[in-house]
């Protein structure tokens, strides 16, 4: 099999991935599917004034992208909260030496998990900068991957990565593009380097890219050719783990699913063909239709001074400055108009489909709610005190935090305090005066701790974004010494630089 066969499940998924990514970037996308999306009418032919006439008065309502940025927008409300550890301070500011921000990398991760349910981080090492950097992958470029058991766990024992490369041609001007395959892979560190297979032994992971191989005039053939091979290297030696994190909604793997926002998807382009429909029915019923009895196909005439018009057989005009002469007493001319209660089936399902979607995105939101439950009932409900949103910004979080300690891998042996959390309070609630009030009423009564206060005052947004319980505490003993916080003692070199 060539390097670029594909997984059966990426087959059965790229689809999906195509139709929701179409939708989450709107109308101009939409329409250039055509008829992929907006199926010709009966009697239309695909390409004719006909259908596109039909194709532009059909109109995207933009649920799914709206979806998408305000799933994202209520996660990335707090800035999240990482430690680098060994990393150096300029992975902040540019994690993948792209210049973007390591905020901006997590944001577009998320992004990819509500939108396509799949994404790919490959941690890697730049001889030129000198640091380990991270690569995003989307799903559409993450075409095959093997699992295997190796030393009694499951693990990737191979991954494939389209990766397309950009040179520029002998002219300097004509930017080249060229696809490449990046395969990672563990490989049996006893055996010859070029004899694959599952690992026996130790495993070690070599690195290999492909690239169409070109015949005489330097044009690509169909064939692939290995044209680089590396072994990572770690502090202690070659990497025992390939260092590529895949995440899907159902956690860090490949258990590929539908995509989260795949049923406001759904409903969305349901809602796009049936308002074409509704157009189409508007252009042809919506406006008067002249008919005329008794009338010839060819009428003298006469202009508005009473004399002949030049063309004794010109067809009848409407709204013509002309006056028209009937031999026949009972020739009429007249107009037909369909009522409009024909159509507010089709506008009242129209807006049925405007709720069904604006729920259904609520949905990917809301936290399940809690009631009286059996005990197989909660068994059943698996992940019942989570939304799905705070299911994939927790996988995020771990994915992130995972591709950065294989980053610190290269350089230090205890990567253990590398750390990544995004936010999961999605929604504003600010604590009122009055339950702040009450809350501290509560901890000088004795109720609870000054941490169990603290911790319910940053839940209600009433603190310094960042501050931990002991920086409060010692600027508390600092500002207001004789103030009873507790019995333990607090660590005062926690307020040095801060204000």
């Amino acid at each position: 099999m060539p390097v670029d066969s594909q997984h059966d499940r990426y087959a059965a998924m790229a689809s999906k991935w195509e139709r929701a990514r179409a939708a989450n970037d709107g109308e101009d996308t939409v329409k250039e599917g055509g008829q992929k999306y907006l199926k010709k009418l009966p009697g239309m032919e695909a390409g004719t004034d006909d259908y596109n006439i039909f194709l532009d008065g059909a109109v995207w309502f933009p649920a799914s992208g709206r979806t998408t940025d305000g799933l994202v927008g209520a996660a990335m409300r707090k800035d999240p909260s990482f430690d680098l550890g060994p990393l150096p301070e300029s992975f902040e500011d540019d994690a993948d030496l792209a210049y973007t921000p390591l905020v901006q990398m997590a944001r577009d991760v998320l992004e990819e998990m509500v939108v396509v349910g799949f994404v790919g981080l490959l941690s890697e090492w730049s001889e030129e900068e000198n640091r380990a950097f991270l690569v995003r992958y989307k799903a559409e470029d993450i075409v095959n991957w093997m699992i295997s058991r190796i030393g009694g766990r499951m693990v990737t024992a191979m991954v494939v990565l389209r990766e397309v490369t950009r040179q520029m041609d002998a002219d300097g001007f004509r930017v080249v593009r060229k696809e490449q395959y990046r395969v990672l892979r563990l490989v049996d560190s006893e055996l010859d380097e070029d004899v694959y297979g599952v690992p026996e032994g130790d495993p070690i992971v070599r690195v290999d890219v492909y690239q169409r191989e070109e015949d005489e005039k330097g044009k690509q053939t169909s064939d692939w050719a290995v044209v680089e091979t590396h072994f990572p290297k770690t502090r202690t030696g070659n990497y025992t783990a390939i260092p590529f994190v895949a995440a899907t909604p159902n956690g860090l793997g490949f258990d590929l699913i539908n995509p989260p926002i795949y049923n406001v998807v759904g409903l969305n382009f349901h809602h796009y063909t049936q308002y074409a429909d509704y157009k189409n029915a508007l252009k042809f019923c919506g406006f008067p239709i002249g008919y005329g009895a008794g009338v010839p196909p060819k009428q003298a005439q006469i202009d508005m001074n009473g004399n002949p018009a030049e063309d004794k057989d010109m067809d009848i005009v409407l709204g013509s400055p002309r006056f028209y002469l009937f031999e026949n007493a009972d020739a009429k001319l007249a107009f037909a108009q369909v009522s409009d209660s024909g159509f507010k089936p089709m506008r009242d399902e129209l807006e049925d489909l405007r709720t069904q979607m604006a729920v259904a995105g609520a949905r990917l939101l809301e936290e399940q709610k809690r009631a009286a439950e059996t005990e197989g009932a909660v068994r059943l409900r698996q992940s019942g005190d989570s939304s799905v949103l705070k299911d994939l910004v927790m996988v995020t979080s771990r994915a992130i935090e995972m591709s950065l300690r294989f980053c610190g891998m290269y350089t230090t042996e205890d990567v253990s305090n590398i750390a990544f959390r995004m936010n999961t309070d999605f929604l504003d609630s600010e604590m009122s005066t009055q339950e702040m009030v009450s809350l501290v009423q509560g901890w000088q009564m004795g109720g609870y701790t000054y941490e169990t206060m603290y911790y319910n005052l940053e839940k209600g947004e009433r603190t310094i974004p960042g501050r931990t319980v002991d920086e409060e505490r010692a600027k508390l003993l600092v500002e207001a010494p004789d103030m009873d916080l507790g019995d333990e003692e607090p660590d005062l070199d926690v307020i040095d630089g801060n204000t």
